[in-house]
Protein backbone atom coordinates (compact mmCIF):
# COMPACT_ATOMS: atom_id res chain seq x y z
CA UNK A 1 0.00 0.00 0.00
CA UNK A 2 2.88 2.40 0.58
CA UNK A 3 3.50 2.56 -3.19
CA UNK A 4 0.05 3.96 -3.96
CA UNK A 5 0.57 7.47 -2.50
CA UNK A 6 3.98 7.71 -4.18
CA UNK A 7 2.48 6.79 -7.55
CA UNK A 8 -0.30 9.31 -7.03
CA UNK A 9 2.19 12.04 -6.15
CA UNK A 10 4.34 11.16 -9.15
CA UNK A 11 1.28 11.32 -11.42
CA UNK A 12 0.18 14.66 -9.96
CA UNK A 13 3.68 16.08 -10.38
CA UNK A 14 3.69 15.05 -14.06
CA UNK A 15 0.20 16.44 -14.64
CA UNK A 16 1.05 19.75 -12.95
CA UNK A 17 4.16 20.02 -15.10
CA UNK A 18 2.11 19.38 -18.25
CA UNK A 19 -0.53 21.90 -17.21
CA UNK A 20 2.16 24.46 -16.41
CA UNK A 21 3.75 24.01 -19.84
CA UNK A 22 0.36 24.29 -21.57
CA UNK A 23 -0.48 27.39 -19.56
CA UNK A 24 2.84 29.02 -20.49
CA UNK A 25 2.24 28.21 -24.16
CA UNK A 26 -1.25 29.72 -24.00
CA UNK A 27 0.11 32.90 -22.42
CA UNK A 28 2.86 33.08 -25.05
CA UNK A 29 0.31 32.67 -27.85
CA UNK A 30 -1.98 35.32 -26.34
CA UNK A 31 0.95 37.72 -26.06
CA UNK A 32 1.80 37.17 -29.72
CA UNK A 33 -1.82 37.74 -30.72
CA UNK A 34 -1.91 40.97 -28.71
CA UNK A 35 1.34 42.17 -30.28
CA UNK A 36 0.03 41.45 -33.79
CA UNK A 37 -3.21 43.27 -33.01
CA UNK A 38 -1.33 46.30 -31.70
CA UNK A 39 0.92 46.37 -34.75
CA UNK A 40 -2.06 46.12 -37.11
CA UNK A 41 -3.84 48.96 -35.33
CA UNK A 42 -0.71 51.11 -35.49
CA UNK A 43 -0.33 50.46 -39.20
CA UNK A 44 -3.95 51.42 -39.85
CA UNK A 45 -3.67 54.60 -37.79
CA UNK A 46 -0.42 55.57 -39.50
CA UNK A 47 -2.00 54.94 -42.91
CA UNK A 48 -5.03 57.04 -42.01
CA UNK A 49 -2.83 59.86 -40.75
CA UNK A 50 -0.72 59.84 -43.91
CA UNK A 51 -3.89 59.81 -46.05
CA UNK A 52 -5.28 62.77 -44.10
CA UNK A 53 -2.08 64.77 -44.50
CA UNK A 54 -2.01 64.12 -48.26
CA UNK A 55 -5.63 65.16 -48.80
Amino acid sequence: MSGVPFNMLKHLKEECSNISKKFCNILYDLDNINNKTKNNKRSRVEAELSDDSNG
